[in-house]
């Protein structure tokens, strides 16, 4: 397998490590997805993310049994991910997959994670709480991201347009609503 750009910063680190650790974990554990029934929700029309709604209910074949629903209907997570790559990022670690950008995201996460802890910290230090959609949003899940690119709704309440944490970054705002052409865009 080609060797990646990225592979000389990562191969026999500690975020090889993690990662391999925390890959062994997820596949060791019966981790079990319940089919859900959409019972109600408000997608028919475009409408902000925060006042989205959607009323599940756990899909049962047999609703008379005792056993709970994540025994009967749950499907592993095993079942469902093709996890030969992660087996093989176990065993070989960088060296065994190509230059793939969601392990170099999550490894790139990884090895600036405590930046990224402190970074959240002085936001919601700073914004007290209100701060907390930039934070998670800038520190977080942009970050596990092959794109880095997010938005956060343009009609969020005390929307930072830097983040507080001192890095300066721009925050990236926008319509969030199902179906707005940013929405499309990152589903393709």
């Amino acid at each position: 397998m080609a060797a990646s750009v990225w592979l000389p910063k990562y191969a026999k680190s500690v975020e090889e490590e993690t990662l391999k650790w925390l890959l062994k974990i997820f596949l060791q554990q019966e981790r079990k997805f319940v089919n859900l029934v959409i019972e109600g929700c408000n997608a028919k029309r475009a409408c902000c993310f925060t006042d989205a709604f959607v009323e599940l209910e756990a899909y049962q074949k047999n609703r008379s049994c005792e056993e709970p629903v994540s025994k009967r209907n749950g499907v592993l997570v095993t079942d469902m991910v093709d996890t030969d790559i992660l087996e093989q990022f176990i065993l070989s670690g960088v060296e065994a997959v190509p230059n793939i950008e969601p392990f170099r995201a999550i490894l790139d996460f990884i090895h600036d994670r405590r930046r990224h802890e402190l970074a959240i910290r002085k936001i919601m230090e700073k914004t007290g709480g209100s701060g907390l959609a930039v934070a998670l949003s800038e520190h977080l899940f942009s970050q596990l991201l092959a794109s880095k690119d997010y938005r956060i709704d343009c009609s969020s309440k005390h929307l930072l347009k830097k983040c507080a944490c001192g890095c300066n970054a721009d925050i990236k705002s926008g319509t969030t609503a199902l179906g707005s052409p940013f929405h499309m865009a990152w589903q393709s």
